[in-house]
């Protein structure tokens, strides 16, 4: 993955920021059925555009179906995530596009929860994601630590 959308979480360099020319490989657990019971709120996933199937981004997930939603512009009313969607945003809160630039984002188009990012074999970790997530996740990481790099 390349870009600083999600950085300092993911293609954070050294100082954080996403500069220069940071390129991460991430480890992704597929969710074949996405769901309120599969996907929660602090999670990072990936997920595809819905204005262009081709385009892919690694977001975080900040609300879920029933939590509402106030914008900081006094000119946007209040509104409630939709059933079976989620908003999603950059870590970078320069990044886009997000929630924010096309709206609720249908759970379908959730392809799979990050688990894993390695810049090289001694510069990687663990995604954090929500404590549901992680606990679901570990049984994954556990079978599949023998593939992960180490030094």
């Amino acid at each position: 993955m390349t870009g600083s959308a999600m950085a300092p979480t993911i293609n954070g360099g050294k100082d954080g920021t996403g500069g220069g020319d940071v390129k991460e490989q991430l480890w992704i657990r597929r969710l074949e059925h996405v769901s309120e019971e599969s996907v929660f709120n602090d999670d990072v996933v990936v997920v595809v555009d819905p204005e262009d199937d081709r385009r892919k981004y690694v977001r975080r997930i900040t609300a879920m179906p029933g939590e509402q939603m106030v914008s900081k512009k006094a000119e946007e009313p209040p509104f409630v995530i939709p059933d079976n969607h989620c908003w999603v945003m950059c870590d970078n809160l320069n990044g886009k596009p997000d929630s924010r630039w096309f709206g609720p984002l249908a759970l379908d188009k959730i392809i799979g929860r990050v688990l894993y990012a390695a810049r090289n074999a001694t510069d990687h970790a663990r995604v954090r994601n929500s404590d549901a997530a992680m606990a679901i996740d570990d049984a994954v990481l556990a079978i599949e630590e023998p593939a992960i790099p180490t030094a």
